[in-house]
């Protein structure tokens, strides 16, 4: 146990020196729809209502991106809206206990990784260097600094809790293993001296201890299923080490399928119901097809498969947020690809790498990762097709091939330059490339970190790392206009245009650059509502020009149309303007009490009074902003 304490110790330095610096930064991106601009973490009265279908975040409401009080959240995961009442209760809106908790959950991770990798590999030093593996590489950096990721970070904590604790039934006399595995576990002091060596019958429970880590294993599943819906492949990946590691036949493991997964499986399905018809969000409907035919939509799920394999082994190579995937210009490559991918697994998993045990484990790790990179893989097409978050959970096993070759490699390369034997003092020239590996994904990940410092520098840095994607100059401009620089804002989404970037913000934002001249300010308001009709922000924009100009009449439809979309303190300003100014009074007190009943900030309230009582009085409109 010692070397476990201080294995534990190194992982978590190690992981809090790469992250340090995420400490710093800001809300950035989602965060600010599920945090800033969220009023229902502030009390715990709404608790209650994450077991209501209030829960749900309607996926126009989200896309406004206006405050308002449901969680923020398009799918079902109360068990990452929870953490946020916590967070609230904590820190207030104070970002670093935000990301302190992500970083806190993200070193869990990596303390359980390292004690699943010893107990299927029984090698202390490389399971120690798979975890720090898995705890630095650039691929993790998206899912611990970005706050309204936190579901990758909680699904995957529960996830290893629940298949540690299935492992763990083995310290309850070691069930249907042979006496050399009880024992191995003891010698590494994850079982007591002296267990029971006799092979038990397998899938019968033994004692009641053996039934309290079971019931654990459910509950952490059932936990991990509610924080996100990529541990639905929990049973596939029980079966696979049973299969692999354990080296149980499929015979034996079907013939006590129910003892065994019956309750797992019951618990998936369960969620899956849960999320699906009970609290579906109509958000799924919007899935379609990349590039609308299935054969781009293959070429381009395949593009992003071997996208995600080299960000695995060229970590250099990984970039901070890649833009919503557009299909390839040139399917070919991307098949290629894959047929590589193939290949090298196959050669992977056949190649002898030491015992059949080995290889066998070797090839555990490889169906853990093809297995939980299915439900973010496009086989069903997904909104967002691509992120490097969705590889936190498929990371382990991929990871763990990695340090198994990189382990072997090592130690070849150490006979090949007759260094000293594996037992030595550690100063092996195999070892220290592998410890060098660790460093350079660490220093990369340091940096990729600095990517999330603020909204700025996060677009700043997606338009330098992808050029000819509008998607970066889409961002940087709508920051640009958010701290005033509107020359520059107009610079950056003129760049995105001549890109073939179609995105009803950005046609917005570039009417907010005219705001005072409406002849060219309406025409992209309007292209803006063509591509979204449910895009509140640009019916007030176009309200608040004709406000602004005089034409009170034309205002009044859509910033009617706006209050109906996402009730805003502007569009109800606005919209009192025009009611008043064409004679409309009893309309504008009729809006001055529905945003009562739906305004927090007294503020706003109070300037929408003043409207009310001076009416007619004030001289001309008053421009309230966006």
């Amino acid at each position: 146990m010692p070397q476990h304490r201080q294995s534990v110790l190194i992982i978590i330095l190690v992981s809090l020196i790469t992250f340090s610096n995420a400490l710093s930064n800001g809300f950035v991106g989602d965060d600010h729809l599920i945090v800033v601009n969220n009023t229902f973490y502030e009390t715990w009265a709404n608790f209650p209502k994450l077991f209501t279908p209030g829960y749900i975040t309607d996926s126009d409401e989200a896309f406004n991106f206006e405050s308002f009080s449901h969680t923020g959240s398009v799918a079902y995961r109360p068990v990452l809206s929870a953490t946020f009442f916590f967070d609230y209760w904590l820190w207030q809106r104070a970002a670093f206990g935000y990301h302190l908790h992500n970083v806190v959950v993200h070193v869990l991770n990596a303390i359980l990784v390292y004690f699943i990798f010893f107990l299927i590999l029984k090698d202390p030093a490389l399971s120690l260097f798979g975890a720090v593996l898995f705890a630095v590489h650039p691929l993790k950096s998206e899912a611990v600094c970005a706050i309204g990721y936190r579901a990758d970070l909680l699904a995957a904590f529960f996830f290893l809790l629940a298949f540690l604790s299935y492992i763990l039934r083995e310290r309850c006399g070691a069930a249907g293993r042979p006496p050399a595995f009880a024992a191995s576990l003891a010698r590494g002091g994850l079982l007591p001296q002296g267990v029971s060596s006799r092979r038990e019958p397998i899938g019968r429970p033994s004692g009641g201890k053996r039934k309290v880590i079971e019931a654990l294993s459910h509950v952490a599943l059932l936990l991990a299923l509610f924080s996100k819906e990529s541990a639905v492949v929990f049973v596939g990946i029980l079966v696979a080490y049973d299969v692999l590691v354990k080296e149980e036949k499929m015979s034996d493991v079907l013939k006590h399928f129910y003892g065994r997964y019956l309750g797992h499986l019951l618990i998936t399905l369960f969620y899956l119901y849960i999320y699906f018809y009970v609290f579906r969000n109509s958000a799924m409907d919007n899935a379609r097809l990349l590039g609308g035919n299935i054969f781009t939509h293959a070429t381009v799920a395949v593009d992003i498969f071997v996208q995600y394999l080299t960000g695995f082994i060229l970590p250099l190579t990984v970039k901070v947020l890649p833009p919503l995937y557009a299909p390839p210009a040139a399917g070919y490559a991307a098949w290629a690809g894959l047929i590589l991918s193939i290949f090298l697994m196959y050669k992977i998993c056949r190649k002898p790498i030491g015992s059949l045990r080995e290889e066998k484990t070797a090839v555990f790790f490889v169906a853990w990762f093809l297995i939980a990179l299915i439900p973010v893989a496009n086989i069903i097409p997904l909104i967002n097709p691509m992120a490097y978050r969705f590889l936190y959970l498929p990371s382990i096993g991929f990871l763990a091939v990695a340090a198994i070759l990189l382990n072997k490699w090592g130690v070849s390369l150490d006979k090949f330059l007759h260094s000293a034997p594996r037992s030595g003092s550690g100063a092996r020239v195999g070892a220290a490339l592998c410890w060098g590996i660790v460093v350079l994904c660490a220093i990369t990940t340091f940096s990729l970190n600095m990517a999330w410092k603020s909204n700025l520098v996060m677009a700043a840095m997606m338009a330098r790392d992808f050029p000819t994607n509008p998607t970066g100059y889409l961002h940087l401009g709508m920051e640009y206009f958010r701290i005033g620089a509107v020359d520059k804002t107009r610079e950056a989404l003129e760049k995105g245009f001549e890109l073939g970037m179609d995105d009803p913000r950005g046609y917005y934002f570039m009417g907010l650059c005219y705001l005072h001249d409406w002849r060219r300010s309406g025409p992209y308001y309007e292209k803006s509502i063509r591509l979204f009709p449910r895009y509140a922000l640009s019916y007030v924009g176009l309200g608040r020009i004709y406000v602004l100009g005089g034409h009170y009449t034309e205002a009044i439809p859509y910033l009617e149309k706006a209050i109906a979309l996402s009730p805003s303190y502007t569009g109800y300003g606005y919209l009192i303007q025009a009611y008043q100014r064409t004679g409309r009074d009893d309309d504008a007190l009729a809006v001055y009490r529905q945003a009562q009943s739906t305004l927090k900030e007294r503020s706003h309230l109070e300037s929408l009074e003043k409207f009310i009582k001076e009416g007619k009085k004030l001289r001309g409109s008053v421009d309230i902003g966006i």
